[in-house]
């Protein structure tokens, strides 16, 4: 499922590139022109690459997700 990024919301679990975490509050107006920014707790996760490499990530540290006013935001 996807929603646009302007209308993200608290507790919302949404993916910026191969990572997922979870909105900690709503989307805000960013310093960048026509972005938003949202504050995001990263989700324990295991990312496939190509040639069959995995990473996993331990989740649990914060991080900002900028994107643009039109960007369709996959979430869960």
């Amino acid at each position: 499922m996807k929603t646009l990024s302007t209308d993200i919301k608290k507790g919302q679990v949404i993916k910026y590139g191969n990572l997922w975490g979870v909105a900690l509050e709503d989307a805000k107006p960013s310093n960048i022109k026509n972005h938003v920014s949202v504050d995001v707790k990263i989700l324990r996760q295991t990312v496939k690459h190509r040639g069959g490499y995995k990473k996993t990530y331990e989740g649990g540290y914060t991080d900002i997700y900028v994107y643009r006013n039109t960007t369709q935001v996959k979430t869960k």
